[in-house]
């Protein structure tokens, strides 16, 4: 899982500037949520299948450690925002594609993904 800082943005676009022309899946997470916590397994094992892929990156930001740049994100870029965690948002080129919303199994995942692969 490549995790996100501040460092690893762009002009403060939601995208790695080493990935473009690749789906870019982020989970924004916190320590303290039961659910992030509950979700690192398979957000793992999904890092793991598509560590090879040259299409696709799997990633994820801290959100308490990155909430300012967080709040910037949040006013000035065309997507929902995050209000709630985990937030997971797909993005291609600093496009936003869409939210997932979905169950968070690793097939869940994968299935997701491949709507836009």
């Amino acid at each position: 899982i490549v995790e996100l800082t501040e460092k690893n943005f762009n002009n403060r676009q939601p995208i790695l500037k080493n990935y473009k022309d690749k789906l870019v899946l982020i989970k924004f997470y916190t320590n303290w949520c039961g659910y992030c916590v509950r979700s690192i397994p398979d957000y793992e094992e999904l890092s793991r299948k598509y560590k090879n892929d040259k299409k696709v990156v799997i990633a994820q930001i801290d959100a308490e450690k990155n909430s300012e740049l967080i709040q910037h994100l949040n006013k000035f870029n065309n997507w929902p925002g995050v209000n709630g965690y985990p937030t997971i948002l797909l993005f291609k080129n600093n496009l936003y594609l869409a939210q997932y919303k979905g169950d968070r199994s690793v097939v869940d995942y994968i299935d997701f993904l491949n709507k836009y692969y």
